[in-house]
């Protein structure tokens, strides 16, 4: 008995270890969200003719929106938890059916490849290595 005992206290102590590791987990997914949310508001508020929020479709849905940008010509789109609408009071508000609120960027690989150019645009980079200063 006192065996089967040890071997109890050992799995409920490996199980805490395991919860802490997974409310650690937790909170840096919840920052980055926060992070990227606020991220989402401060673009959109740099780019206000060209910004829009809708009600998200599924998989989203339960209350998320999509806040939509457009930017050299193409529309690209992120998801933004109820939690955070309060960040984009700024941003007009579109129904999913508003041409303006659908993304063309079906993979985040394509979306990141378009943000990638766009920046390279704006900072008219001739060389990956300068930057946008020349630095």
């Amino acid at each position: 008995m006192a065996a089967l005992a040890r071997e109890l206290a050992h799995k409920q102590e490996a199980e805490a270890r395991w919860q802490q590791h997974a409310d650690a987990f937790a909170r840096h997914a919840d920052d980055a969200s926060r992070d990227r949310a606020m991220l989402l508001a401060w673009v959109t508020a740099l780019h206000p003719a060209t910004a829009v929020i809708a009600p998200a479709a599924e998989p989203y849905g339960g209350g998320s929106h999509v806040v939509v940008l457009t930017a050299g010509g193409w529309h690209t789109g992120w998801p933004v938890a109820p939690l955070y609408l309060p960040l984009f009071p700024h941003v007009e508000r579109v129904e999913p059916s508003d041409p303006r609120a659908q993304w063309d960027s079906p993979t985040t690989a394509q979306t990141y490849a378009r943000i990638q150019e766009h920046i390279r645009l704006l900072v008219l980079e001739d060389e990956p290595s300068q930057g946008a200063r020349g630095a």
